[in-house]
């Protein structure tokens, strides 16, 4: 079962089953089923106020138990609990399809993650160079105004070939 905690201490399990794909149909006008190779996880991973309310609405029965509103449930989602609760989607839903649908999920997001880890080594090593600082001090260039010499304003070769 997947788990993650938020910013203010509290687990929540994300669990994905049928009804759960119903009500976040019905409430989002989503269909998670659409983030298997569709462009669903895309827009979960560019819109972090869309995953929490995804997120709010799997989790919602545990909420309601505990008193959490979706408002204190979307304070609580910063930094590395949304993180921690963007993984803890992808692997419900893992946890919910069937087997194949499953490897392609957990590869996607295997694979997602080493990028996302080589992008930030990178990152991190250019700021411990002091490269980043060299090309946002360096002069950019200076765009060209001149333009290659248009057809009509070269002269014409005379009709004698002199």
């Amino acid at each position: 079962m997947a788990t993650f905690t938020d910013a203010a201490g509290r687990e929540w399990v994300v669990d994905i089953d049928v009804d759960a794909l119903r009500r976040v149909r019905k409430r989002l006008d989503l269909n998670l089923m659409d983030a298997i190779g569709g462009p669903t996880l895309e827009r979960l991973a560019d819109d972090p106020v869309l995953l929490v309310d995804v997120l709010y609405v799997l989790c919602e029965d545990q909420a309601d138990r505990d008193g959490v509103s979706d408002e204190e449930f979307g304070r609580a989602m910063r930094g590395d609990a949304l993180d921690a609760a963007a993984r803890a989607f992808l692997e419900a839903l893992a946890d919910f399809c069937p087997k194949r649908k499953a490897r392609l999920i957990r590869g996607l997001v295997e694979r997602g993650g080493k990028a996302e880890e080589a992008i930030l080594s990178k990152a991190e090593a250019m700021l411990a160079s002091g490269e980043i600082e060299r090309i946002l001090t360096s002069p950019s260039p200076k765009p060209s105004t001149a333009s290659p010499d248009s057809a009509a304003s070269t002269p014409a070769p005379s009709p004698s070939g002199n």
